[in-house]
């Protein structure tokens, strides 16, 4: 008697918690296991491209971009293809198929094959989504993707599922010798008769996966490491701002694609280490926006209060009257800007999803010869977060009159309970910042106004 496969499946997955897994871990609950995984024929040899050996624990270091666009690009672009280079024909007993079409072949049974199972169990997905995440899947695959996964993820539980060839869902998709010729009238016609009518209607589609699925991958890597999840609702303003940066605000994110689908699950499956692996093989191919070459800096989720802080320090270093500020509080303010540049030096190590990215998992920081908890580091964080809160919520009240002002801490909020502790030194921030503004318009000439910005006047000196 043979097994019921779907019996089975079902109750491998009964065996595990909601992560995926038999020991439950804190820092797998922020991955989840989601159940539109990615559907992978068998085939007899595959011939996609391979990622290039990266070191996750490098590829959080600060110069790791500068790296991959010089000296480090080239050599990636000369040990690893961009496109796979195909075996010649007649290997895998396929000679009736030329190198171009076998690849061609490859890819369309990982879309259709994706597509017939997205639409299958998910009744309620248009076809706009599910041609979307087949097609990005299938585009994923090829250029090298599902190697970073392949070895230990062909199970239920990791979301990737190896099809056999006799499966009876998928066997016309098995035996496909040409893909241009879908079956249009056998058991599965209906879903190979949309996927040839999706194509056939929407001649944009194509172009749009082509173009812009690196760019959806790299956009859900930046989201994944500064916010620990790949999407969520509260991630739009995020997503639509780092969009904007590789379009230049030009092309809009189609409203007929769902983000959710477009940035989860599509990529879900792939896992969590590939993320960084295949942005930073595609920068070094040239195939990463400067918008999110610089958000590739962003800091690791779970670590945000400290390399908020760093940054609000850095902006009031310009401030007349920082050195006053500074003084007082020279050692809090010396120290977070440490454990600020060790964090942004090992990002995936300090993430609190370090073991899913295969980086080694740090959660100490040793400054000067002293190793601090993070709740210790909290504490020093502590210290100063109502001044830059003060800030901060001085900045959004001034540029609620400037709706299409930029502010950079314009989503930042991870300060604010650690400031509530001491809520009048936040309100004196926010005078002092509006008095030097004041000071600025108030003044009776040009000289007297620069002079309110960049010399402290003896008054302020000697007043204590």
């Amino acid at each position: 008697m043979t097994d019921n496969a779907a019996l089975k499946s079902a109750l491998d997955v009964m065996l595990q918690d909601e992560n995926g897994d038999f020991t439950y871990s804190n820092e797998k609950a922020l991955f989840g296991y989601l159940d539109i995984g990615l559907r992978m024929p068998r085939f007899a040899g595959r011939v996609y491209a391979e990622p290039p050996n990266f070191d996750v624990n490098t590829l959080g270091n600060v110069n790791a971009a500068t790296n991959y666009m010089d000296a480090g690009a080239t050599a990636i672009r000369a040990a690893s293809a961009y496109i796979p280079a195909l075996p010649t024909a007649g290997s895998n007993g396929d000679g009736s198929l030329n190198r171009a079409n076998k690849l061609r072949l490859e890819f369309t049974k990982v879309a259709l094959m994706n597509f017939r199972y997205l639409k299958v169990n998910n009744p309620t997905m248009t076809d706009d989504d599910a041609m979307l995440v087949s097609h990005l899947r299938a585009r994923w695959v090829v250029l090298g993707a599902f190697y970073n996964t392949a070895a230990s993820r062909i199970v239920t539980y990791d979301e990737v599922v190896d099809i056999p060839v006799n499966d009876p869902a998928y066997v016309d998709i098995h035996t496909l010798a040409n893909p241009a010729q879908l079956d249009t009238t056998g058991a599965n016609a209906a879903y190979n008769n949309a996927f040839i009518a999706y194509i056939t209607a929407n001649k944009d589609f194509t172009p749009f996966v082509v173009k812009y699925a690196e760019t959806i991958w790299q956009i859900s890597e930046f989201v994944f490491r500064v916010r620990g999840h790949h999407y969520k609702t509260a991630h739009d303003n995020l997503i639509d701002k780092a969009w904007t940066s590789v379009s230049e605000g030009n092309i809009p994110w189609p409203a007929r694609f769902s983000k959710e689908h477009a940035f989860r699950t599509a990529i879900h499956p792939f896992g969590v280490k590939a993320l960084p692996i295949m942005a930073y093989k595609w920068l070094a191919y040239g195939k990463m926006g400067n918008g999110l070459i610089l958000r590739l800096s962003g800091a690791p989720n779970g670590f945000a209060a400290i390399t908020t802080a760093a940054a609000g320090i850095k902006v009031l270093a310009s401030e007349t009257w920082y050195t006053e500020l500074r003084s007082k509080y020279k050692e809090q303010l010396e120290t977070i800007e440490k454990m600020a540049t060790l964090i942004l030096n090992q990002k995936y190590n300090y993430h609190l999803s370090a073991r899913l990215y295969g980086a080694t998992v740090i959660r100490t920081l040793n400054i000067d010869g002293k190793t601090y908890t993070m709740s210790e580091a909290d504490q020093i964080v502590g210290a100063i977060a109502p001044i830059i809160q003060g800030f901060i919520e001085w900045a959004k009240d001034r540029l609620k009159a400037s709706p299409n002002s930029v502010f950079s801490f314009g989503n930042a909020r991870v300060l604010e309970k650690r400031a509530a502790t001491n809520p009048l030194m936040a309100e004196r921030m926010k005078e002092i910042l509006e008095y030097t503004v004041q000071a600025i318009v108030n003044a009776k000439s040009t000289r007297e106004a620069i002079d309110q910005v960049f010399v402290v006047e003896a008054e302020d000196k000697t007043a204590t």
